[in-house]
């Protein structure tokens, strides 16, 4: 498969996922004790978890999307068990998985992710929060590579004025979010022409 550029909707979805890890405190899942082995085990697969999330990422960067599939799923299933399967790392897993899926063309595999990601950020996180918009904007940003603009131009909108009205029209994450607009109306016109 051709490698893409890193598109600016995935750094932002890494460094969610990043900082949700640096903030996890490893606690028993239900029916698990507060024994310190366990907390200590379960601490340990979180920094696996983490250190295997920065491999997918170079995987990512060096275009390696088949070499890091596996891992991401991996990812995921262990955010899964280890912080439960409504978690902001697992939110970034799905969106970082999604986004190999698209790297590849595998869109039909692609959506479901992405859409599982947005309606977990919206739940865990409320309809208003910076995550939402760039949730919207990794949608988006996979409906504009199938060239289906008209589905993609009101996600962009969304998050836009989202990332207007929380960080103000000049800060660079509006307008990355402007740019991705942009460019899908100016692909959308020129289709129509």
């Amino acid at each position: 498969m051709k490698r893409t550029a890193l598109q600016p909707f995935l750094w932002l979805t890494v460094l969610v996922g990043c900082s949700g890890l640096l903030t996890a405190t490893p606690q028993p899942v239900r029916g698990q004790t507060h024994s310190p082995v366990l907390l200590a085990q379960r601490s340990n697969q979180l920094e696996e978890a983490k250190r295997l999330s920065q491999q997918v990422l170079q995987l990512y960067q060096q275009g390696k999307y088949n070499e890091a599939i596996p891992i991401a799923k991996r990812v995921l299933e262990m955010y899964k068990k280890l912080l439960g399967p409504e978690h902001p790392s697992v939110t970034s897993s799905l969106n970082n998985l999604a986004e190999l899926y698209r790297s590849q063309g595998r869109y039909g595999e692609a959506e479901p992710l992405y859409k599982q990601a947005l309606e977990m950020t919206r739940k865990l996180l409320g309809p208003e929060h910076p995550d939402v918009a760039t949730s919207l904007n990794n949608l988006a940003g996979l409906y504009r590579s199938q060239g289906r603009y008209e589905e993609a131009k009101p996600l962009l909108k969304q998050a836009l004025e989202m990332r207007q009205k929380l960080l103000g029209p000049e800060h660079p994450k509006t307008q990355t979010f402007s740019r991705n607009l942009q460019r899908c109306l100016q692909r959308q016109g020129s289709q129509s022409e």
